[in-house]
């Protein structure tokens, strides 16, 4: 379920922010309304020099009277050392037993996101988070340019089965997005026997309807629409659902999902892996470049979700 961010919902919780170089990472920072959370983990993912989100949320959150702040550098290359001290984080801002966490996972990248989750599911969190979203207010592009150029790597996540049962017809489910480069490698790379495409709909606004099949031009080619299905771009579990439906519907296949739609989609993608006989799989390209003239501008609207 979905529903309109309100403040209240971090009042008395352990609340996780990420800073980064996307001006929505300063959203539900400035929309906390008055609420006190009882202390805050910061994923410091800011690369360049300029801190000015970082300081912003620091700020924004000494002023709801907070005591207990944590800063995370999380720009080394070392996945599952950055994981370790996230976790380390946590388990320190919790200082009672059963305090409940929320998760602003608007900028977390795709690969942090998914192994948070599964350590938070694995060590029986899931029950006592809640979950937040910012939408973007616009992606600047220039002639349609993808998000990102090009592919560095296919990444396997530590602890995730990064290779399907060949022994069975190989089901990719893949959620698409505005990185279509990625999306067509995942596919050439996985060669599988049949292929379902999540595509956000309703998407974020009203006038990107299509945005996600133009900058997936090619490999909608390759494959067809009569592939694709729509899921909610904010809302995880029609996700979930439909996950669930589409693979257990086809007990006979070893499936691959791969993460390239919205984070909530992602959020969503996860409840069904983990909620299937046999988890899937788990594939997340890694773009050799970000694209120069196509970036998440401005702060849209802030959801809770899940």
């Amino acid at each position: 379920m979905k529903r309109e961010f309100d403040g209240t919902v971090v009042d008395g919780r352990t609340l996780i922010l990420s800073a980064s170089e996307e001006e929505r990472c300063t959203a539900i920072a400035s929309r906390m309304d008055g609420s006190t959370p009882a202390a805050v983990v910061l994923f410091d993912y800011c690369e360049r020099k300029d801190k000015g989100a970082l300081d912003f949320i620091a700020s924004a959150v000494a002023k709801t009277g907070v005591d207990r702040l944590e800063v995370v550098k999380c720009t080394g290359s070392d996945a599952v050392g950055r994981l370790r001290d996230q976790i380390d984080a946590i388990q320190r801002a919790m200082a009672e037993e059963q305090q409940e966490l929320v998760l602003d996972f608007s900028v977390v990248p795709r690969a942090d996101l998914w192994m948070l989750l599964r350590w938070m599911y694995d060590v029986r969190l899931w029950d006592r988070i809640s979950f937040l979203y910012t939408e973007p207010e616009d992606y600047a592009s220039v002639k349609s340019l993808p998000l990102s150029c090009g592919l560095q790597e296919i990444q396997t996540l530590a602890g995730e089965a990064g290779v399907a049962d060949c022994s069975r017809p190989v089901h990719l489910v893949m959620q698409l997005g505005y990185e279509g480069d990625q999306a067509l490698a995942v596919y050439e790379e996985t060669q599988p026997a049949r292929v379902t495409l999540l595509i956000p709909h309703p998407p974020f606004r009203a006038e990107w309807e299509g945005r996600t099949e133009g900058f997936n031009s090619h490999l909608l080619g390759l494959i067809g629409t009569g592939s694709c299905r729509r899921v909610d771009a904010i809302d995880p579990t029609g996700t979930a659902a439909v996950v669930k439906e589409i693979v257990m519907g086809r007990t006979g296949e070893s499936a691959i999902v791969c993460p390239l739609g919205t984070k909530p989609q992602l959020l969503g993608l996860f409840v069904a892996a983990v909620g299937l006989p046999e988890e899937p799989a788990v594939l997340i390209p890694k773009p050799l470049r970000a694209a120069s003239t196509a970036r998440a501008r401005g702060v849209g609207r802030s959801w809770a979700v899940g």
